[in-house]
C-alpha cells in the first residue's frame, strides 16, 4: 500500500497509471476494499481527476465509485478532499459523465455533510442539466443522483431539494417513454414518499411535492398505471395512491 501511495505522489505519468491500474484492479475483491477505503488516498485521487486524460480519468473515477460502493467513511473523507470541486472542474468536458455520474450517485448517500457539500459547490445543479442530454446512459446516471441524494436527505435538505425543482424535472422524464428510466424514477419517488411516513407532518411533504409535480403533469402517472409494463403500472398507482389519497394502499415494494 505504500509503495501504491508513492507512485500516485509521484510525477511520472507512467509510474500513476500503473499504481492506478493495480488500485483499479483491486477495488474489484469488496474484502480487499475495506483495506483500500483509507483517506490518505484520497488526496492522490482527487488530484489525478484533473490529470487531463480522459483514460485516467477514467480509471480514477471507477477506482472511487467501487470504493464508495462498500464505504461511506472513505466517500465522506473524498468529499473532504476537495472531489466535488474536482468533479465539478471537469464538467462538462468529461468523456466520462456517465461513471461520474455513478460515482457521484455512490458519495451522495454519504448522508447530511454530502448533501450540503454538493448542492454548495453547485454540482447538483448541474448533473440536473444532464438529464437534458441525448444520451439516455447518462440521464439514467443523472438520475441516479438526483434520486439517492432526495432518499439520503434530511427532512429539511428534502423540503429544500423539493422546492428546488427535483421533483419537477423527474416528473418530466417520465414522458420520455423510455421503461427503464421511468421504472427508477417510479421506484426512487415510492422511496422518497416512503420517508414522509415516519415524519411529523407527511401530509405537508406530499402537499408540497403535489405543488411541485403541477397539475398538468399529474396525468402522466395516470397514463403509466396504464402501462403494458406491471412493475411501472403498480409503481404509478403507489404512487398516486400515496400523494392524492388519504388512505393509502399497502406498499408491496417495501422491503
Amino acid at each position: 500500500m505504500i509503495h501504491l501511495l508513492l507512485c500516485l505522489l509521484n510525477d511520472e505519468l507512467h509510474l500513476v497509471q500503473d499504481a492506478l491500474l493495480i488500485l483499479l484492479r483491486l477495488t474489484a475483491y469488496p474484502e480487499i476494499i475495506q483495506i483500500l477505503a483509507i483517506s490518505s488516498l484520497c488526496g492522490p485521487l482527487t488530484r489525478h481527476l484533473l490529470c487531463g486524460i480522459p483514460e485516467l480519468e477514467n480509471i480514477v473515477i471507477t477506482i472511487i465509485g467501487n470504493i464508495t460502493s462498500v464505504s461511506d467513511s472513505f466517500g465522506t473523507s473524498l468529499i473532504q478532499h476537495g472531489f466535488f470541486n474536482s468533479a465539478l472542474e471537469i464538467f462538462p468536458s468529461s468523456r466520462n459523465l456517465r461513471e461520474l455520474c455513478w460515482a457521484l450517485s455512490n458519495l451522495v448517500v454519504c448522508g447530511e455533510y454530502a448533501i450540503i457539500e454538493i448542492v454548495r459547490v453547485g454540482l447538483l445543479e448541474r448533473i440536473l442539466e444532464l438529464t437534458t442530454v441525448n444520451d439516455i446512459s447518462i440521464v439514467i446516471e443523472a438520475v441516479w443522483v438526483l434520486l439517492n441524494t432526495m432518499i439520503a436527505a434530511t427532512e429539511k435538505q428534502l423540503d429544500a431539494l423539493i422546492r428546488g425543482g427535483i421533483i419537477g424535472n423527474l416528473t418530466e422524464l417520465l414522458k420520455t417513454g423510455n421503461a427503464n428510466l421511468q421504472y427508477i424514477i417510479l421506484d426512487g419517488l415510492n422511496k422518497v414518499l416512503n420517508k414522509f411516513k415516519c415524519w411529523k407532518n407527511p401530509w405537508e411533504f406530499k402537499e408540497i411535492v403535489i405543488e411541485f409535480i403541477g397539475d398538468h403533469n399529474a396525468y402522466i402517472f395516470e397514463e403509466l398505471i396504464m402501462s403494458s409494463n406491471e412493475i411501472v403500472s403498480n409503481l404509478a398507482y403507489i404512487i398516486m395512491a400515496n400523494l392524492y389519497h388519504e388512505e393509502s394502499p399497502i406498499n408491496f415494494f417495501d422491503n
